[in-house]
């Protein structure tokens, strides 16, 4: 049985006996099927108390209040970001169908907040934790190693090397 979330089944099984109609389905040395009738339970569907207010319903509804919308998106964009998922991702039906069924009634960011303002979000949050993470460490060691694309642009990448961790700029 199946039960929904007040504990009450959702189906019931009602037992039906059935004679079998085929007598050579009983080999020989066991008993014909007039001897014993087989049982067959069917579920059937129970009778659900319907609640005439709507309030009762609310407590069975996630609602995505506008600041659980944010603290999610933010969740979201830092996933992309640490796994280096392209932002295009977030525009597939795939990505949008999963959290369609993670949260039912939360839409995800678009690509380009994720690459726009999440991002900028994101990067003042991560240089404000590294600022109080670094503030009374010492020593600290500065590297610093440069290199061209493909295209010939130049890239420079930082790292700081502290007591408590690495920390990676570029």
């Amino acid at each position: 049985t199946s039960s929904n979330s007040n504990g009450a089944s959702a189906f019931e099984l009602e037992e039906i006996e059935i004679d079998d109609p085929d007598p050579r389905a009983s080999t020989p040395g066991t008993r014909k099927s007039e001897d014993r009738p087989s049982t067959f339970r069917a579920p059937t569907p129970a009778k659900l108390k319907r609640s005439r207010s709507a309030s009762n319903n609310s407590k069975y509804i996630i609602k995505t209040t506008p600041e659980d919308k944010k603290q999610l998106d933010l969740k979201v964009a830092r996933f992309f970001y640490g796994h280096n998922i392209s932002f295009r991702a977030a525009q597939g039906k795939h990505f949008k169908n999963l959290c369609c069924e993670l949260r039912p009634g939360y839409s995800p960011p678009s690509r380009e907040a994720i690459g726009g303002v999440l991002l900028d979000q994101v990067y003042n949050e991560v240089r404000e934790e590294l600022k109080n993470n670094l503030i009374n460490e010492e020593p600290v060691i500065i590297t610093q190693d440069g290199w061209s694309s493909v295209h010939n642009d130049p890239i420079i990448a930082h790292c700081l090397f502290s007591v408590n961790g690495s920390y990676f700029h570029s």
